[in-house]
């Protein structure tokens, strides 16, 4: 393999690793701004289930 074809190869696990860091600080922020959408969390008692 040449010295080209590895850097490529570099280039494109990096821009997958940065994507995935994008997508997963997305959901995070996501997750962190709307209560609602959390799993398993105790539900509150002064709201009132129609």
């Amino acid at each position: 393999m040449s010295t080209s074809v590895i850097l490529g190869f570099a280039f494109v696990v990096f821009a997958l690793m940065l994507t995935g860091l994008a997508l997963t600080a997305r959901e995070f922020l996501k997750a962190s701004e709307d209560p609602s959408i959390r799993k398993g969390g105790v539900e509150d008692p002064s709201i009132e289930k129609e």
